[in-house]
């Protein structure tokens, strides 16, 4: 099987064709980077019906979730997707905006924070949050009383890149973990940071290659 996963229309062509197919989230991602919330929605629900299981999925729907400010149901989302990969750093970073969002207390922030800071302890964002917090009093969870305000990272203007990711994280090696842990969709995205900070253009093409191929080889295993 030879696909392109950057085309929609033949990922949509595919999809049509195979329902049941676990790299839904590839064209989710697709009709999410072109702002059509509606068609990936539509996606991530038949596929994740199908791939309960599917930590991509999952993440991406959060996402529109948070698009439709629908708050509470993308942190929802956001643990399942921590839950099954606790080591999936977009989820967890996002899952840490929304709660704040959400004004969840700093008890439960704090959890997500030092989750977050165990894979990796100079991450600048959360060190900053600690020291804000340092000291303070334990915090009851507040009772909500009024919609929540999206944070400003994820308002549907800047939907493709409200994930603030310091640059440092993204290293070839961190891509090799996700390939291994089949995480594939989340190698890609760290090869997108890699080339955006002038990284080794022939190499990020190599691992680009071979990601599609290990995708087209778990498709193939499913059918």
């Amino acid at each position: 099987m030879s696909l392109d996963l950057t085309s929609v229309t033949e990922m949509e062509d595919y999809f049509a064709d195979h329902g049941d197919t676990p790299l839904f989230p590839v064209l989710a991602e697709l009709y999410y980077k072109q702002k059509d919330f509606e068609h990936a929605r539509g996606v991530c629900e038949i596929g994740l019906d199908k791939h309960p299981d599917s930590a991509d999925g999952a993440f991406i729907l959060s996402k529109i979730e948070l698009v439709d400010k629908n708050l509470p149901e993308s942190e929802k989302l956001l643990k399942i997707v921590v839950n099954g990969n606790p080591v999936h750093i977009f989820a967890l970073r996002l899952l840490m905006q929304v709660q704040i969002a959400l004004d969840r207390s700093s008890n439960t922030v704090q959890k997500t924070v030092e989750h977050l800071l165990r894979i990796y302890p100079d991450d600048e964002e959360c060190l900053k949050w600690l020291a804000e917090h340092k000291n303070r009093p334990a915090e009851p969870e507040p009772e909500q009383t009024e919609t929540p305000k999206l944070p400003a990272e994820a308002q549907p203007a800047s939907t493709e890149n409200y994930i603030k990711v310091n640059s440092r994280m993204a290293t070839f090696t961190l891509a090799e973990v996700f390939i291994k842990q089949g995480n594939f969709l989340q190698a890609r995205e760290i090869l997108n940071l890699i080339e955006e900070k002038g990284g080794n253009t022939d190499r990020i093409a190599k691992e680009r290659k071979r990601i599609t191929k290990l995708m087209a080889e778990q498709e193939s295993a499913d059918e």
